[in-house]
């Protein structure tokens, strides 16, 4: 893949349009000294379109896995603070229980 950066000095365009020349040449050299087919582009949209997949299937997976995470992180929280607030009710508990039954 060569690209041409319009904003770069004069001198690396030139390298990058030599690049791209580069390329075609070779691209024709590749196909026997003819122009880019119709059956070239469907194998290589097809190689493309694969490789979107692949990557859609790695990358889907990994944000479902990072959403579970969330999902369970915001549980443990949401959990923990309902612990904390069953533990401080057991002290208030235990505390009033503790003073009811003070020997006077």
């Amino acid at each position: 893949m060569a690209t041409i950066n319009n904003r770069a000095p004069p001198a690396s365009k030139e390298y990058d349009v030599n690049k791209i020349l580069s390329l075609v040449e070779q691209t024709i050299r590749f196909n026997g000294g003819k122009h880019y087919t119709d059956a070239m582009f469907v194998a290589a949209d097809e190689v493309y379109q694969n490789k979107i997949r692949e990557l859609e299937v790695k990358f889907g997976t990994r944000i479902t896995e990072l959403e579970l995470r969330e999902k369970f992180r915001k549980e443990a929280e949401h959990n923990d603070g309902i612990l904390v607030t069953f533990a401080k009710g057991i002290e208030n508990t235990t505390a009033k229980i503790a003073s009811a039954c003070t020997i006077q």
